[in-house]
């Protein structure tokens, strides 16, 4: 964790990791936990 000039937090990962594929994985196994899997997003848009 770095803090900028202006105060805030950038999280940054180390030169060659692999976070990509862990958040892949991740997501992954969320979306197989899931009791029936998502077809479809329903969007609402305000009038």
């Amino acid at each position: 964790m770095r803090f900028t000039l202006a105060g805030n937090a950038t999280f940054n990962a180390r030169e060659g990791a692999h976070d990509d594929l862990v958040l892949a994985l991740a997501l992954a196994v969320f979306g197989l936990s899931r009791p029936v899997p998502a077809t479809s997003v329903p969007v609402e848009w305000p009038s």
